[in-house]
């Protein structure tokens, strides 16, 4: 058996002994009684705008990226496959289906190597931001109960990876290593460039994190940002360890266990992790709305480029 089924048949037990937990745990009964009281409108008007406005950072991280290489796209583009790609992302672990915009890339005369790269960059910069907002979350008093070391050997196995990738990219020989050695000289190049996507970074991540807290405050959970940073991050954290797509079952759990060492009784943290996993239910929505205008806007063009041809 490679490694590669042992890693599929592993995510697919975590994600079902998961699932089968939160079946078998939730109280179910009495979380429908919470969720029927929840403020419907502050859920969904504060999640949308913060959905969208994170898709709108994204979308910029992305533009200058693709600027930076040296092509023109149109932002309304860039920002559409962006939300495509983002929004059905959440299916795929740590969000790996974003890949999907590359192939924009490649439709405008884009390497799709250089695009490749520069997702790794984008996710590299994500696992950083969601390290260091797990990391001043704990540190900041928001006490879990979990001890600092593990973010401690975290961070030293993020940046000890993030070594051996860069030194063997410098030593290794070979035509992909040499075009991977001139696309890591040219962003070493753009210091100015880096930082301010990972500003970008800082702040989308954010914006989620004020997301979930509208979300849990429908309930009237009410987590201050540094607390809503935390349970975001260490959701994350949680979910990416599990390879579990959307961290389906596995956030549920991460969250409750959270929000239950914070102080909130059983009942009302399962039903603000229903909550977080509505927010990324709406995510999925908002994504499907989006393609719906596209394929308007598209069949709209068709038809006016028709009408234009007539009348020549």
């Amino acid at each position: 058996m490679n490694k590669k089924t042992v890693i599929i048949i592993s995510t697919i037990l975590i994600g079902a002994a998961a699932l089968v937990y939160i079946a078998v745990t939730f109280q179910w009964a009495e979380i429908w009684k919470v969720l029927r009281q929840a403020d419907l409108p502050v859920f969904l008007a504060g999640s949308s705008l913060a959905v969208i406005f994170y898709w709108l950072l994204r979308s910029f991280r992305w533009a200058i990226l693709i600027k930076n290489n040296g092509i023109e796209i149109p932002f309304i583009k860039v920002y559409f496959y962006t939300v495509l790609s983002a929004g059905f992302s959440i299916i795929t672990p740590f969000q790996s289906g974003e890949a999907f915009k590359i192939e924009l890339l490649h439709k405008y005369g884009g390497r799709r190597a250089t695009g490749y790269a520069d997702f790794i960059l984008e996710r590299w910069l994500d696992l950083i931001v969601v390290l260091i907002l797990a990391f001043i979350s704990l540190t900041a008093g928001f006490n879990l109960g979990v001890s600092l070391w593990i973010f401690y050997a975290l961070i030293f196995g993020f940046i000890l990876s993030s070594i051996a990738a860069v030194s063997f990219i410098i030593l290794a020989r070979g035509a992909k290593i040499e075009f991977l050695r001139g696309w890591l000289i040219d962003k070493w190049n753009r210091k100015g460039m880096i930082f301010g996507l990972f500003l970008l970074t800082l702040a989308s991540w954010s914006v989620v994190a004020t997301g979930w807290q509208i979300a849990l405050r429908s309930l009237s959970i009410n987590l201050d940002f540094i607390q809503s940073a935390a349970l975001l991050s260490l959701t994350t954290l949680i979910g990416i360890l599990s390879f579990v797509p959307g961290g389906v079952g596995v956030s549920e759990i991460s969250v409750t266990t959270i929000l239950t060492k914070a102080g909130y009784d059983s009942v009302l943290a399962q039903s603000g992790a229903i909550a977080v996993r509505g927010f990324t239910v709406l995510i999925v929505f908002l994504a499907v709305l989006h393609l719906f205008l596209l394929k308007i806007h598209n069949i709209y063009k068709r038809q006016y480029k028709s009408a234009e041809e007539l009348f020549k």
